[in-house]
């Protein structure tokens, strides 16, 4: 399978587990206790309670004006990686989750699992350089237009227009106030799962083996490397840094592969904060 098949192959499983997370969220918790989280979730909760319109139809239907106003603006990688994760959630949410039992206890905790829920689904959309539309399209199209504004106050601004029309749709208090905590909640997990993604490791080798030590990383491990060159501050000796971006998971057998080619290589793991580029996250999976 080419690098290009296991990318799509690795987007369309997280589209998957992302929109059962997500669906969960909306059609198990968040829609039976009458209350809407931020963002067009909570619009089309609010059109469904108002219309009966389903809430997959309703967000690709307020997907395509705000797809093509923000056309030029999001990157064509990103909008359609967001097409492909929009139509499967609303496959999912229209056609799977109605017929599965939902959530008739407190709407206090309905709130926190819909935003617990709602938080997992949507880090993986995003941990692929992907979304759901809605708010993503919208904010990244007015900051164009306006960018002495901060997306916070623009994403804030337009939660508190979901969440008042909410609680005068649903003639609750208590709903602005579910819809605030659920989103909230989504907020926390959605930044905690997306910044320990973006972790990775640096293993850096100073070796006498360049060759072998690089020959052996891409052979056994199929991971690229950075070769520079370097000289021994003590003894002068010129010598060759060697450089691996790689998962938590892979470093200790990138040291194993580096002391098998050089025994008498000297290695430092290094902790990133993030990875950019091939085989990592594209610049669009990183919010």
């Amino acid at each position: 399978m080419t690098s290009r098949w296991r990318e799509t192959a690795a987007d369309i499983a997280c589209d998957v587990a992302g929109s059962l997370f997500y669906g969960a969220g909306v059609c198990i918790f968040a829609g039976p206790a009458e209350f809407a989280p931020g963002g067009l979730t909570g619009v089309t909760l609010i059109l469904r309670h108002l219309t009966g319109v389903p809430i997959g139809l309703a967000t690709v239907l307020l997907n395509i004006p705000l797809v093509l106003l923000s056309l030029r603006v999001v990157g064509r990688e990103f909008l359609i990686k967001s097409i492909r994760s929009i139509a499967v959630s609303s496959l999912f949410i229209d056609v799977l989750f109605p017929l599965l039992p939902v959530y008739a206890g407190s709407r206090g905790m309905a709130a926190v699992f819909a935003g617990l829920l709602s938080g997992m689904g949507l880090s993986l959309f995003y941990g692929r350089g992907s979304s759901t539309g809605g708010a993503d399209f919208l904010l990244m199209s007015v900051k164009r237009f306006l960018p002495s504004l901060s997306v916070g106050s623009i994403n804030m601004t337009m939660n508190l227009f979901v969440f008042a029309w909410a609680g005068f749709v649903f003639q609750d208090v208590d709903a602005v106030l579910l819809g605030f905590l659920s989103s909230l909640i989504c907020s926390v997990i959605l930044d905690s799962r997306l910044a320990a993604a973006k972790k990775r490791e640096v293993v850096a080798v100073v070796t006498r083996q360049p060759a072998a030590v690089t020959g052996a990383i891409h052979a056994r491990l199929g991971r690229g490397t950075t070769v520079l060159p370097a000289k021994g501050g003590y003894s002068g000796e010129d010598l060759t840094a060697v450089f691996c971006a790689c998962t938590r998971a892979q470093t200790y057998r990138v040291r194993d592969i580096v002391y098998q080619a050089d025994p008498r290589a000297f290695v430092m793991i290094l902790e990133a904060g993030g990875v950019l580029g091939k085989g990592f996250l594209s610049p669009q999976g990183w919010q």
